[in-house]
């Protein structure tokens, strides 16, 4: 027996000890494994479950549209609010939609709509046709009227 032992059976403890604190050890990793890929799992189809789905982020254009929206429809067939539908505007002369009533101002327009007109328009309705009807006074902002323009562009097609 070596000096400090106290059994004969103390270095068997003490390998069984280790072999013992070593498989803690590994089972301990493959736990903390199999939680994080539960978890990573879990998280990942969480979106998924009825009515819990995220919705996606509103786009710079859905927004800038909203304040028109309120009276403009922008959707082929959609009927006429308080201004007309502005499904399909690009290319065509203003004053021209079907069913709406327009201004004489309007009505005797001659201008086709663009982006360059559209966003004269947009900057000051009041400038670019005196006595039109539109009660909006305009958007200031530049990269504000560029979004807008392309979302009216791109979904009225």
């Amino acid at each position: 027996m070596k000096s400090g032992e106290r059994t004969p059976f103390a270095r068997l403890d003490r390998t069984r000890s280790e072999k013992t604190r070593t498989m803690k050890d590994r089972c301990l990793n493959r736990v903390d494994a199999l939680l994080c890929t539960m978890a990573i799992s879990i998280s990942a189809l969480l979106p998924l479950q009825a009515g819990h789905a995220q919705t996606p982020p509103r786009s710079a254009g859905t927004i800038a549209w909203a304040q028109c929206s309120a009276c403009h429809a922008l959707k082929a067939g959609a009927p006429n609010k308080v201004g007309p539908n502005l499904f399909g505007i690009f290319g065509k002369p203003a004053g021209k939609v079907i069913n709406y009533n327009y201004s004489p101002a309007m009505k005797a327009a001659n201008i086709v709509w663009n982006d360059k007109m559209l966003d004269l328009w947009l900057t000051r309705p009041s400038a670019v046709i005196k006595g039109n009807k539109m009660a909006f006074s305009g958007i200031s902002d530049a990269k504000r009227r560029k979004v807008l323009i392309e979302y009216i562009k791109h979904s009225g097609k």
